[in-house]
């Protein structure tokens, strides 16, 4: 059950938010297979009506929320996240219309930039602050898993504009944060959910990023990866361990860069590969110490 101050209203109010929260990133999958393949010959192009129409449903619900849901001082933080959000529209707009197309890296355009980085923190504030109301509700709790989903797939899609095949540092960046990122995801979710969810993360990932960028690599290593953390019942408290569990996803996650011989040469490969392992055990064990500092702040 709720808290005592927590009703029904708004317990669907947080509910419907945290859809929406999934619907506005499925929207920019959408939007950045648009952009390269069609263009952008006008604002209300059907992605962009996805996106919004999930932020007009967030912003119409949270008010109810910041007086009736008892959200705390988390909820300042929403409407940070939500003014930055609101006025990105028409700064994108004028972008558009004084700036070349957005094609592959220059999708990461100062307004996507600063509407994501709203979305950000509008999505850190509101988990916090659900979190504490789905301690003894696991109902609301897989609702919360909806927006941690939410989160996954916007940081992977963000990697995925760091071309790891490109000849640049932007390529390093891109190898050590695409088996780096999902390590992290993959980790907190087993610890503070369970392995089902760790494999739901792994296959809309992998679905996705494949469908998105048309690399079949992508969806092996991905889903591997996340069946790999899946099959443990119980993963050990040890950071020493999440160090191995986060190297050996990196190397599953990594092995999509051995078929990237004919356009970099094998020494690059192989550092390449190192940096993405050496990060994915990094960030294992990392999240492995955030799962334990979650549990311990809300009481899990």
């Amino acid at each position: 059950m709720l808290e005592p101050s927590i009703g029904n209203h708004v317990k669907l109010a947080i509910k419907l938010i945290m859809m929406a929260g999934l619907t506005m990133v499925i929207g920019g999958y959408i939007d950045a297979w648009w952009h390269v393949h069609i263009g952008r010959d006008d604002f209300w192009i059907p992605p962009h009506l996805v996106i919004y129409s999930s932020f007009v449903t967030i912003v119409t619900l949270f008010p109810y929320l910041f007086f009736r849901g008892n959200l705390g001082r988390e909820k300042w933080g929403v409407v940070v996240g939500i003014l930055m959000m609101l006025t990105a529209p028409p700064i994108d707009n004028w972008w558009h219309e004084t700036h070349p197309p957005e094609v592959g890296l220059d999708l990461m355009s100062p307004p996507h930039i600063y509407f994501a980085l709203g979305g950000a923190i509008t999505g850190i504030s509101i988990i916090s602050s659900v979190a504490k109301k789905a301690r003894n509700d696991y109902e609301l709790r897989k609702y919360l898993f909806v927006y941690i989903l939410a989160g996954y797939l916007m940081s992977m899609q963000a990697i995925g504009l760091l071309d790891p095949s490109d000849p640049t540092m932007i390529g390093y960046l891109g190898s050590a944060l695409f088996p780096g990122v999902p390590v992290g995801f993959y980790v907190f979710t087993k610890k503070i959910f369970n392995s089902s969810y760790v494999t739901i993360l792994a296959l809309s990932e992998g679905i996705a990023k494949t469908l998105l960028e048309g690399n079949l690599l992508y969806l092996p290593s991905i889903v591997a990866s996340g069946l790999f953390i899946a099959q443990f019942k119980n993963l050990k408290n040890s950071n020493s361990w999440f160090l191995i569990y986060g190297g050996v996803m990196g190397i599953i996650l990594g092995s999509y860069l051995l078929f990237s011989i004919s356009s970099l040469s094998f020494e690059t490969i192989a550092f390449r590969y190192i940096i993405g392992v050496v990060t994915a055990a990094s960030i294992g064990s990392l999240a492995n110490y955030e799962s334990k500092v979650f549990v311990k702040i809300f009481r899990w």
